[in-house]
């Protein structure tokens, strides 16, 4: 009996763990693509090749490459100068889903009215 408690023990501590460091990976992973975002809108170039720009054009100007060029393009297109939130924001809502997830739970309806929120935001 005492070992069947200790082994659920343990399970559950490594369970805690591995849940703990893949939220630290996926926050990694969101800053550094939000970085990448961000960079490549401040290196905006309205001549590089990208889906409103029609023309041969070999030379990308912007940091973010030609990903950086078509994603930067189609962001300040539709939004303006409001792409430059998007960036900033998905840091500020990976953020809250680490610190909130590290704690002892998360509820999800947050998180819905939160994204939610966001939608609303945008469309206004």
């Amino acid at each position: 009996m005492a070992r069947a408690a200790a082994k659920t023990s343990t399970d559950t501590s490594f369970s805690d763990f591995a849940n703990r460091r893949i939220v630290e990976a996926v926050f990694i992973f969101t800053s550094a693509v939000a970085f990448y975002l961000m960079i490549a809108l401040i290196t905006y170039h309205r001549n590089d090749p990208s889906w409103s720009h029609a023309g041969m054009t070999h030379h990308v100007a912007n940091a973010g490459g030609r990903l950086g060029a078509w994603f930067s393009d189609v962001f300040l297109y539709l939004f303006g100068y409001f792409a430059y939130v998007f960036p900033v924001t998905l840091v500020l809502v990976a953020w809250i889903f680490l610190r909130e997830r590290l704690s002892l739970g998360y509820d999800y309806r947050y998180l819905i009215i939160r994204v939610i929120g966001f939608v609303l935001l945008i469309l206004g």
